[in-house]
């Protein structure tokens, strides 16, 4: 049986958002209405107090947190909460968190501050309008329409696979380009920033020298970079999981509607762009 690092990751990740929300949620709710057993006697807590503060924190962030809605902003806003409420109740018992009973304070400061990195993950509400979002703007015209070359494929391999695909040197330069052409990759830093550069050659025995910036780069569902060796033009490609097959977007946004136009004449990029695909598909075939 394969294993699937990847939605491990992504498994791993929904499971510790859930129950650190959860926990918190039931913090607050005990601090705010008593709920949840076990009060003590000075509970629940006035409202207007720094204690009731925290209670509706706990109580409606963890709520956010449970359901990874404005995930970010409010993991923020609780790792906060976490550091003060360490060192206003706990550091002055003592200097260790084991020594202060602090330690749950210090654990949620830190899972907070990973999650304000790493947002609400796949499986979560921002994640579901963000797809909504995305799609509507498919559905409907694009700004861009007239200086964009785009294309959709159901790619008959997993996420994952496709993924590396486009981002492993050795297995980009034995698709890339359209029918006839190879490759030759001197160097692929797959990062926000990172550059990749690399020469196409052709059949007819021409070199084309490429020059390209990452400029978003969201594993494994997101990839958008600058070509800026001529002509210049915008790549974004999503990966989107259809089962155990991948639906992937791919759009090239150009300057001006002028500058495409004379880009599909020039070197017939629609043409290229469907037979770059149908390498990709063939070789995914091979590799799977």
């Amino acid at each position: 049986m394969r294993f699937d690092r990847e939605r491990s990751i992504r498994t791993s990740y929904f499971l510790l958002r859930v129950v650190s929300g959860l926990l918190f949620l039931q913090a607050g709710g005990l601090k705010l209405f008593g709920w949840f057993g076990g009060m003590p006697p000075e509970m629940p807590f006035r409202l207007f107090s720094q204690i009731g503060l925290a209670g509706v924190l706990e109580f409606f962030g963890g709520a956010l947190i449970l359901l990874g809605f404005f995930t970010r902003p409010t993991a923020f806003v609780l790792s906060g909460e976490m550091a003060v409420a360490y060192w206003q109740a706990h550091a002055p018992r003592g200097a260790w968190p084991i020594e202060n009973q602090g330690e749950p304070a210090v654990l949620f400061c830190f899972i907070f501050l990973y999650m304000a990195a790493y947002g609400g993950g796949e499986w979560s509400l921002d994640a579901w309008i963000l797809d909504g979002k995305k799609g509507k703007a498919m559905n409907g015209k694009s700004e861009t329409a007239n200086r964009e070359i785009s294309a959709t494929r159901l790619l008959d391999a997993p996420r994952d696979l496709v993924w590396k695909a486009f981002t492993e040197p050795g297995h980009i330069a034995q698709w890339w380009g359209p029918d006839g052409f190879s490759n030759t990759i001197r160097n692929m830093d797959v990062r926000t920033g990172g550059a990749w550069n690399f020469t196409m050659h052709g059949p007819d025995g021409r070199d084309y020298e490429n020059k390209i910036i990452y400029v978003e780069v969201v594993k494994p569902e997101r990839l958008v970079w600058d070509h800026l060796s001529g002509p210049s033009f915008r790549v974004t490609v999503n990966f989107r999981e259809a089962g155990n097959k991948t639906q992937l977007d791919y759009t090239m946004v150009f300057p001006s509607a002028e500058v495409r136009d004379k880009t599909v004449k020039n070197y017939n990029a629609v043409e290229g762009l469907r037979q770059t695909l149908d390498r990709l598909a063939d070789y995914l075939g091979k590799t799977g």
